[in-house]
């Protein structure tokens, strides 16, 4: 199959071009490992494909209007705790340990 034939009916079948169904995907895995995972910025840019971290923080910065380190900061049920709830986290630091 061609490429153009390939694009046309990517775009038919998906409602979108490949390039831009495939760049969609990789911003998803990569907001999940950034919500998730306590890895390094430049290891989630290598994880989700890119070769350069600059390259995944512009692409990132376009669809999510924000950088992936402020998205990380400002995602609520992020913590380096693991994937505790922010009000599991709340609950647990502020009930006292009680001892009998």
């Amino acid at each position: 199959m061609s490429r153009a034939s390939f694009s046309f009916y990517f775009r038919n079948m998906m409602g979108q071009a490949s390039l831009d169904y495939l760049t969609e995907f990789r911003m998803q895995q990569a907001a999940q490992l950034l919500r998730e995972q306590s890895v390094s910025l430049s290891e989630i840019a290598a994880i989700v494909g890119y070769d350069s971290y600059n390259a995944f923080a512009k692409a990132f910065r376009k669809r999510r209007a924000c950088t992936p380190n402020h998205y990380r900061k400002l995602e609520p049920n992020r913590t380096r705790l693991g994937n505790m709830h922010a009000d599991e986290r709340h609950l647990r630091r502020s009930t006292p340990a009680y001892t009998t």
